[in-house]
């Protein structure tokens, strides 16, 4: 009866198995499936329990990547700034920061002061050396070529003469006019003379085979003007026609290394096969840069001063007022120094002597000779002094004046 009235002890119940005794465990049947109980049958198994090893897995590699090699790491304390900020330590620092500063700046200086040419502070240095001696081979180098260039000169004026020969010879050799026997010698002349035009512009072509630079241009021209320009002040010495002839000679080298058309044609003749039209070609051509180098010349002559025309003359009109003057017996009138000047004056320096008193008298009478002269003009006396010695009277005299250039 009291079952049936209490319906949760029916064998029907919700909970099968749950009696008065639920919460005490039960025990599970082992039969080779997975035990079950209240909590599987109710939340089915827990899948957590089998991903522990995984977890666990997981966990043991990140603690072996955190891990460092060489142990743990320092404390950020024991590198802390305040180990550097000790006043010792800045002053140490800043000795040494301060030496290598001025050992760099010494070592810079010693390296600009050997490798920069300006800053030879002690002396020579090598860059300034290299420098000197480039220069040396660069002058060297121009002078060699103006050499060449001046040998090559001498040579086309050589050619110029054998062309001339051997264009007359094959002319006549040709002419219609002529007879065959002449024909035939005329064209054995010219048969001979041809070799040795082959062989001159051999040697000229060897001379002139260097390629020149612009710069190379200028040098050689700025050297062989100044060659003219010593040989202008050696005239007097060595005679105007030896110097005209030498002064030329470097004009016909100077237009060769500025006629760069002219060197082309003879760096292009071929010389096993010279025709009489490229050796009558070089021979015009040359003559044409000769003609031009002879012009300049005579109008470089025409434009100078006759220096010693004016020394004659001046001379002439001290003889006139002292007629022992520039002999072997003494004189009254002594010259010491003749001085022209490029704007045309002209200053005479000299003594009188005389065994009276009448220096100044023969000074004036000089002075009125300059000044009579078709070639003088403006004379002045610029100074004058006299003085007694040994019973003779000698006077000091210096005179400027002009030349006439209208003459």
């Amino acid at each position: 009866m009291a079952d049936s009235a209490n319906p949760a002890m029916n064998s029907d119940k919700l909970f099968p198995g749950l009696g008065s005794s639920a919460l005490e465990p039960q025990a599970t049947v082992q039969t080779g499936k997975e035990s079950k109980n209240v909590f599987t049958e109710l939340f089915g198994n827990d899948q957590s329990v089998k991903n522990t090893a995984v977890l666990d897995a997981v966990q043991e590699n990140h603690e072996k990547k955190t891990t460092s090699f060489f142990g743990d790491k320092p404390k950020v304390d024991s590198l802390s700034l305040k180990n550097f900020t000790k006043e010792g330590d800045l002053k140490v620092g800043s000795a040494v920061f301060k030496g290598a500063s001025a050992v760099f700046v010494l070592v810079l200086g010693f390296f600009l002061s050997q490798n920069v040419a300006s800053l030879s502070f002690f002396g020579v240095n090598p860059a300034l050396r290299t420098e000197m001696l480039q220069e040396q081979i660069n002058t060297a180098n121009t002078e060699v070529r103006v050499q060449k260039y001046l040998s090559s000169a001498l040579l086309l004026s050589e050619y110029s003469s054998l062309a001339d020969e051997y264009i007359y010879n094959t002319t006549q050799a040709n002419s219609a006019y002529t007879s065959q026997n002449k024909k035939d010698e005329f064209k054995v002349k010219a048969e001979l003379v041809k070799p040795e035009l082959a062989s001159v512009l051999t040697r000229i072509k060897d001379y002139l085979s260097e390629p020149l630079t612009d710069l190379d241009v200028a040098d050689a021209s700025l050297t062989i003007d100044n060659l003219i320009i010593e040989l202008g002040e050696k005239s007097a010495s060595n005679g105007a026609q030896t110097v005209l002839s030498d002064v030329q000679d470097l004009e016909t080298a100077k237009v060769l290394f500025q006629n760069t058309e002219f060197r082309t044609l003879l760096a292009g003749l071929p010389l096993e096969a010279l025709t009489d039209e490229q050796i009558k070609e070089v021979y015009d051509t040359f003559s044409t840069i000769n003609q031009s180098t002879i012009a300049l010349i005579g109008s470089i002559g025409a434009s100078r001063t006759n220096w010693s025309f004016y020394l004659d003359t001046l001379e002439s009109l001290t003889k006139k007022v002292d007629p022992l003057f520039g002999t072997e017996f003494p004189g009254n009138i002594y010259l010491d120094d003749v001085k022209f000047n490029e704007d045309g004056t002209v200053m005479v320096s000299g003594k009188s002597n005389t065994s009276d008193t009448k220096n100044f008298t023969l000074v004036s009478n000089l002075i009125d000779s300059y000044e009579a002269n078709e070639y003088f003009k403006n004379v002045e006396d610029r100074s004058y002094s006299k003085s007694n010695e040994d019973e003779a009277y000698t006077g000091s005299f210096r005179i400027s004046m002009q030349l006439e250039t209208n003459q």
